[in-house]
C-alpha cells in the first residue's frame, strides 16, 4: 500500500492506497513516490511505479493518485525484453524536462526494459514539491527547486597580448525545474574595458560603468547565455593575470561565482606527445 499521512498523524480520503488488487492474483510492490502539483491547482498529485512478483509474466504499472488518493492515471509499463517473466520500476521515478517542449515528463529505470518515459501535457506550471529519489539530485532528503552548479564562464582567448579584445560568455544551466528571477552582475576587473557586443539568449541585459548586469528566467530546456567584448589595456608591460568574476543569484537565496582567467603576455607551453 501507499500510504499519506496528515500531520495530526492519521490518513484522509482513499490514503492508504492498495497497489495489490486481489482480483488479479498476482501482487504489486511500489517504488518510492515523488510528489507535485502537475496542473498548478494548489493540490498535489503523487506519482510512484510498481513492479510484479517473479513469474507472472505481468508488468507494472505509473501510477498517478490524486491528493486524496484516488487514481487519476494507472499506465501499463512495457513488457520485460528478452527471457525474464515479469517486470517494473523499482527505483523512484524522477520529475523534469528533458526535451525542449514548456511540459514536464516522468522517467523510470524499469527492471527489464530500460529507461522509459512519459509525457505529462499540460505540467507546464507545475510546481515541484519532491521531484525525484531522495528529493534532489544532491539526494541529501531536500528538495531544491533547481539548480546553476553546473553554469560556466568562459574566454575566448586565455593567454591575449596587451591591446587584444576578448569575449565573455557567461552559460546558466539549470537542470531542474524553471528558475524565477535569477540575475547576474559581472563587474569588469580593472585593465579591461568594456567594448560592446552585449548578446544575451533571453531575459534582460545592460553595461553601465564597467558593471554587465543580466536578470531573467532559467529553465532546463533553455540554458542563458550573456556574451558580451572587452579590450584589454595596452599599458600592461610584463606578463599580468586577470581574473574575471560574474556573481549569480539564483532567485532562491543562493550566490554562485564563475570566473575566467587570463594571463596578459603570457605564453603557452605545449607539452611533447608520446606514444609507446
Amino acid at each position: 500500500r501507499m500510504h499519506a499521512f496528515w500531520l495530526d498523524k492519521t490518513e484522509h480520503g482513499n490514503w492508504p492506497y492498495a497497489i495489490y488488487n486481489s482480483a488479479e492474483d498476482i501482487y504489486r510492490f511500489a517504488s518510492e513516490p515523488v510528489v507535485a502539483d502537475l496542473d498548478a491547482n494548489g493540490y498535489a498529485e503523487v506519482i510512484f511505479a510498481s513492479w510484479v512478483q517473479k513469474g507472472t509474466d505481468r508488468t507494472g504499472k505509473l501510477h498517478i493518485l490524486d491528493d486524496l488518493g484516488n487514481p487519476l492515471h494507472e499506465i501499463d509499463l512495457p513488457a520485460a525484453y528478452g527471457s525474464p517473466n515479469w517486470n517494473g520500476a523499482l527505483a523512484a521515478p524522477t520529475l523534469a524536462n528533458i526535451d525542449a517542449d514548456p511540459d514536464l515528463e516522468v522517467v523510470l529505470n524499469t527492471a527489464h526494459s530500460g529507461f522509459v518515459a512519459y509525457d505529462l501535457p499540460g505540467t507546464a506550471d507545475a510546481r515541484i514539491q519532491w521531484g525525484t529519489g531522495r528529493g534532489s539530485y544532491l539526494r541529501t532528503g531536500v528538495f531544491k527547486p533547481g539548480s546553476l552548479e553546473t553554469s560556466t564562464k568562459q574566454v575566448s582567448n586565455p593567454v591575449p597580448a596587451s591591446g587584444e579584445m576578448l569575449t565573455y560568455t557567461i552559460e546558466l544551466r539549470n537542470p531542474g525545474p524553471l528558475l524565477e528571477n535569477v540575475s547576474m552582475t559581472d563587474t569588469l576587473p580593472a585593465d579591461v574595458t568594456y567594448a560592446g557586443n552585449l548578446i544575451f539568449s533571453s531575459g534582460t541585459a545592460d553595461e553601465t560603468g564597467g558593471v554587465v548586469t543580466w536578470a531573467g528566467d532559467v529553465s532546463a530546456a533553455d540554458p542563458v547565455v550573456v556574451q558580451f567584448d572587452v579590450t584589454v589595456s595596452d599599458q600592461i608591460v610584463g606578463s599580468q593575470l586577470i581574473v574575471n568574476t560574474a556573481l549569480i543569484d539564483d532567485g532562491q537565496g543562493n550566490e554562485l561565482s564563475r570566473h575566467a582567467t587570463v594571463i596578459v603576455n603570457g605564453s603557452s607551453i605545449y607539452l611533447p606527445l608520446c606514444s609507446s
